[in-house]
């Protein structure tokens, strides 16, 4: 049974200001206790990764499913159930919404789409990912907010825009570019794969942990020693975002290769 005490305490640091992290456990209690299905807000991957873990974690025979709309989506609502409730509904849930415009004098970006959405009142929690394409923008919203949004928006920076509703499967493809660095390390420290990964210096590096501005999978992390396994995701604040693809064995001067995937800016 989940211990929301217990929870609070240890993810302490998850809480913020506008009680989603709050609103999101009460989702999770409920579905536990009534057997019921609960869909959370748009949450970050911060929050997507640390209710993944509470779910597998304390709760017995509770599933927890993300519904990001497109592939590799960085915010996604979180769909709670339990084996015995009803399965999430994606198209009651959640609304794709395809923006085009005159290519020839406009350009949009994902800043002006959400600064669009936002200027209109809506809540970021309500606003999934935005994928910015060559001739058009889609973005994927809270389903109860899809018609007002056609209704009203109009103008997307300087652009004016259509807007209409399409069907999930036509989600655009999420381009992830990242670019793979091959390279040896001293060891597995989290300082050291940083130094490695962004070419900077140890002293550099430890300033960056220590301040609280790198985050392993998601999580803050403060242990300059910390010992990052294959596949952590690591992010750093002013620098970008690097996983750890692959560990391949040891030079004869005892460094270890590693494969790093950077994702560009």
């Amino acid at each position: 049974m989940i211990n929301k005490n217990a929870i609070l305490k240890q993810y302490a640091s998850f809480i913020d200001a506008d009680g989603l992290f709050l609103k999101t456990l009460d989702d999770l209690v409920d579905t536990e206790a009534y057997f019921e299905t609960n869909v959370s807000d748009f949450l970050t991957p911060d929050l997507i990764y640390c209710f993944e873990q509470i779910a597998s974690r304390y709760a017995d025979e509770l599933l927890c499913e993300r519904l990001g709309g497109f592939n590799g989506a960085e915010r996604a609502r979180l769909i709670f159930r339990t084996e015995y409730s009803e399965p999430g509904l994606p198209h009651n849930t959640v609304g794709l919404l395809e923006i085009t415009y005159n290519t020839k004098f406009n350009k949009i970006e994902h800043k002006d789409v959400l600064g669009a959405l936002m200027a209109m009142g809506i809540k970021r929690e309500k606003i999934g990912d935005i994928v910015i394409a060559e001739k058009n923008a889609q973005v994927l919203v809270s389903k109860e907010l899809e018609d007002y949004i056609c209704m009203h928006l109009d103008q997307v920076g300087r652009a004016s825009i259509s807007i209409r509703q399409i069907p999930l499967d036509q989600a655009l493809e999420r381009a992830i570019e990242t670019q793979e660095m091959m390279t040896t390390v001293k060891s597995l420290r989290l300082d050291a794969i940083i130094a490695a990964g962004y070419n900077l210096s140890r002293s550099e590096t430890q300033k960056l942990i220590e301040s609280e501005r790198v985050k392993v999978n998601h999580q803050i992390c403060s242990k300059t020693d910390y010992q990052i396994d294959q596949n952590d995701m690591i992010s750093v604040r002013g620098f970008g975002r690097m996983i750890l693809n692959a560990i391949e064995g040891t030079t004869k001067k005892d460094r270890i290769r590693v494969i790093l995937s950077l994702y560009k800016r």
